[in-house]
């Protein structure tokens, strides 16, 4: 995990302390090397130089900083998704579908462990914490399911399964996130560009194959 992403969970909930940041960031790493289940309290203390009930000044509970975790970096990944959609004129299906696709996959290649951790923890929530990552989840989904949809219905793409495809299109994201590595010949820009174009090119209508191109970023 990076610093980067711990220090904007603490500034996004409260005003910036560093030990909080520092649990943050090791709970992170901890739970995608080991997993949370056989990550421990007393191993995200002796990893920020802290007694365990000096833990308790800062959290809850493990599984809130799991939960916050969770929610931080699903709400994260909606709004730079959101964003990048938002970025280009709604006229232009195919491309929001592209910048949508490319902002995934560099998201994912750049907060590895964040993806790690938040896409394969939520069994370790409580039923109460579940319906909010669950939520943020599903807005993401919409999202592409929303921005596909709308290039079938311009003519823009072939007639596909939204649903499907979008599962599919989605799971490109996560799936870099488990070979990426920041010393490979590939940036996640790259590597974003790639699967972006494969994705439009995939699902593009055949009176536009000779027509469309890579939108210019």
């Amino acid at each position: 995990m990076s610093q980067d992403f711990a220090d904007r969970i603490v500034a996004a909930r409260a005003p910036r302390r560093e030990t909080k940041s520092l649990i943050y960031q090791h709970a992170l790493r901890l739970f995608a090397e080991r997993g949370y289940a056989r990550t421990s309290l007393r191993d995200i203390a002796e990893a920020v130089g802290l007694e365990v009930p000096s833990l308790y000044t800062h959290i809850a509970s493990k599984q809130s900083l799991l939960f916050d975790l969770m929610e931080f970096g699903n709400s994260e990944l909606l709004a730079r998704l959101e964003a990048a959609v938002a970025a280009v004129p709604g006229d232009r299906p195919l491309d929001q579908l592209y910048v949508l696709v490319r902002e995934n996959v560099i998201s994912h290649c750049r907060h590895r462990d964040q993806t790690k951790v938040v896409f394969t923890e939520i069994r370790e929530l409580a039923d109460r914490q579940r319906p909010r990552i669950l939520s943020l989840r599903r807005s993401i989904e919409d999202l592409f399911r929303d921005t596909i949809g709308r290039a079938v219905d311009a003519g823009s793409a072939r007639e596909v399964d939204v649903t499907v495809t979008a599962f599919g299109v989605l799971a490109i994201g996560r799936g870099a996130a488990t070979w990426y590595h920041d010393d490979g010949e590939l940036t996640p820009e790259d590597i974003g560009d790639l699967y972006a174009e494969q994705v439009v090119r995939g699902i593009l209508a055949p009176k536009l194959a000779a027509k469309w191109s890579r939108p210019q970023l």
